[in-house]
C-alpha cells in the first residue's frame, strides 16, 4: 500500500490542501492529513485552537474514502511537532506500507535542517508542489518527486489576512 502524508499547521485548511491530496491520490493508496499542535519553523501560535482545526479538516476530507486526518501530532504529550516522531509512528502504524511526505516548494530548501533529516529521507519518499512565489527552488534530490500539477495560490495566512481585515 502506497500512503502520502501532509503535515502543517492548517490554520485554516483550505481547497489548496484538498487540491493537493487529490492529485497525491492519482499516485497513492491512502492520503493522510496530519495537523500540527506547533510547527517548530513557526514563532507564532496557531490562530485557530487545536480542536477547530481538525474538525475543519475532518470536514474537508469527510466525503472521501481514501482521505484521513491523523490526530497524532496534535494528540501528542510534546509542545512543538517535529516530522521525524511523525514518520516513525506512521512507519509503525503502517508497517510495510510505502510512504510519502507530502511538501510544498516554500519548504523545500531547508528540509536538511529539519530534525533527524537522514533518517526521515531513509524512511520516506518526498513528494514536492509548487506554491506560487517560492519557484526558485535549489535543493533538487534525485529521489523527490516534483508536482507542477498543483501549483498553488492560496494559502492560510492569507486566508487569516482576508478574515482579520
Amino acid at each position: 500500500m502506497k500512503i502520502c502524508f501532509l503535515g502543517g499547521t492548517f490554520d485554516p485548511p483550505h481547497v489548496g490542501h484538498l487540491k493537493i491530496a487529490l492529485e497525491c491520490l492519482k499516485q497513492c493508496d491512502k492520503f493522510i492529513f496530519i495537523p500540527s499542535k506547533q510547527s517548530p519553523h513557526k514563532i507564532s501560535q496557531p490562530y485557530f485552537s487545536s480542536h477547530h482545526r481538525l474538525a475543519m479538516l475532518n470536514m474537508l476530507a469527510s466525503n472521501y474514502d481514501n482521505i484521513a486526518v491523523d490526530p497524532f501530532e496534535i494528540n501528542s504529550i510534546d509542545e512543538v511537532s517535529y516530522t521525524i516522531n511523525t514518520v516513525r509512528y506512521l512507519t509503525e502504524k503502517y508497517e510495510g506500507a510505502d510512504l510519502c511526505m507530502v511538501v510544498g516548494s516554500d519548504l523545500i530548501n531547508n528540509i536538511e535542517s529539519w530534525k533527524k533529516w537522514n533518517e526521515i529521507n531513509d524512511k520516506v519518499s518526498v513528494i514536492c508542489f509548487s506554491r506560487i512565489g517560492y519557484e526558485d527552488v535549489s535543493f533538487k534530490d534525485k529521489k523527490f518527486i516534483f508536482l507542477d500539477s498543483v501549483n498553488l495560490d492560496v494559502s492560510s495566512s492569507f486566508i487569516k489576512k482576508e478574515m482579520i481585515s
